[in-house]
């Protein structure tokens, strides 16, 4: 699951041209509005998910996105869910 986490950051990154590192985002801070940690906003999100679309030739209902993309960790289980991988227990 960490691998996983470590590749949606990846993505996150490349797909908004981020100064930043993997390791300087947060696997529970809020990625998108208000408490963002980033100051990403709703444009970002749409360019995210088409990023992890594409990548894990995966589709987000607008429900799953309102659900899924509160953090990295949400967004990796989601991930791991829709491509059959196992999540460990919390």
């Amino acid at each position: 699951m960490q691998e996983l986490r470590a590749r949606i950051k990846e993505i996150l990154i490349a797909r908004l041209n981020l100064d930043i590192t993997p390791e300087e985002i947060d696997d529970d801070g809020a990625l998108f509005g208000a408490k963002s940690q980033l100051g990403l906003d709703s444009v970002d999100s749409l360019e995210f998910i088409m990023g992890i679309e594409k990548e894990f030739k995966i589709e987000f209902s607008d429900e799953a996105a309102a659900r899924v993309l509160k953090n990295i960790g949400t967004v990796a289980a989601y991930v791991a869910e829709q491509t059959g991988q196992s999540v460990p227990a919390q």
